[in-house]
């Protein structure tokens, strides 16, 4: 019985050994990533095989045959191999990370040449998940994910990683009055900027940064144009009130004209009827 304890936690370390044997590369969506064959046997790539694992596939899938995309690959006009027989990605989707196999055979049905050389491709991506109008007024919420093909297990286990939130002018972020970050996991981290009505935010620049091995390998940045709602506020109060006192001064002036013209028919009423009174006393006078 200890025999076999022996040999399962043997089995278990050779495995574990083997998982950070296997080297990552890291990325971020919308690059261009190069997978590298590091088994190549030959002068050329006619005989070299790429095998595509993902979490969301049921299985393995072939997508390059004796050096050449295949027809029917999905992604094949995103694919194409190298000189070197690597596999060139272009334009990276997180759907992208997973596990990718070089194979060398010796013939286009030959055997197979030397060991399979595995590669992870580990896809880094942010999001906001705040509405227009609560970014405006300063509440933003950004998500940043290292997407893996094995949900953060064997792909980043050993190798170091790390994710942080970092903004320009002050280096690495930590939770405090201003934001709030939480970590889910080495894959997952979230950054919340909080509402402040004390001050405006002017434009700033929020960084997520993907750490390995104590080196930024990939980074995102995010550009927020954050107003205080104290700032809008104050906007709107000050237009409203120059609305009233221009309301104001129109009243006063129209006011003060129609009792200029008031006055004015008053005046000329008073003299018509002086006019008009003075012929019979003048007749008076002649009597």
């Amino acid at each position: 019985m200890a025999a076999v304890l022996i040999m399962l936690m043997m089995g278990l370390r050779q495995a574990r050994a083997d998982v950070q044997r296997v080297p990552t590369v890291f990325t971020s969506a919308g690059q261009e990533v190069i997978m590298p064959c590091s088994n190549v046997a030959h002068n050329s790539c006619s005989f070299t095989t790429w095998l595509y694992s993902n979490a969301g596939h049921l299985g393995t899938v072939q997508e390059v045959a004796n050096g050449k995309i295949k027809p029917n690959a999905i992604r094949g006009q995103r694919l194409r191999v190298g000189p070197d027989c690597s596999l060139h990605i272009t334009n990276v989707t997180t759907e992208d990370a997973g596990l990718y196999t070089c194979q060398q055979f010796l013939t286009e049905t030959g055997p197979r040449s030397g060991e399979d050389a595995p590669v992870y491709l580990a896809v880094l991506h942010m999001y906001s998940s705040s509405e227009p109008d609560l970014e405006t007024a300063g509440e933003v919420t950004l998500h940043c994910l290292l997407h893996t093909h094995d949900k953060c297990g064997g792909t980043v286990k050993g190798k170091d990683v790390h994710l942080l939130w970092v903004e320009q002018s002050r280096g690495e972020l930590h939770s405090n009055t201003d934001h709030q970050i939480r970590t889910t996991s080495v894959c997952d981290i979230t950054l919340r900027m909080l509402k402040d009505s004390n001050h405006t935010r002017s434009q700033k620049t929020w960084q997520c940064q993907l750490i390995v091995g104590g080196k930024v390998m990939v980074s995102i940045s995010y550009s927020t144009h954050a107003s205080s709602s104290s700032y809008v506020h104050f906007v709107l109060r000050s237009a409203v009130i120059c609305c009233l006192v221009v309301a104001g001064v129109l009243v006063t002036v129209m006011q003060r004209r129609r009792a200029d013209a008031r006055q004015q028919t008053t005046n000329i009423f008073v003299i018509h009827v002086s006019q008009a009174a003075s012929p019979p006393d003048e007749l008076e006078t002649i009597c």
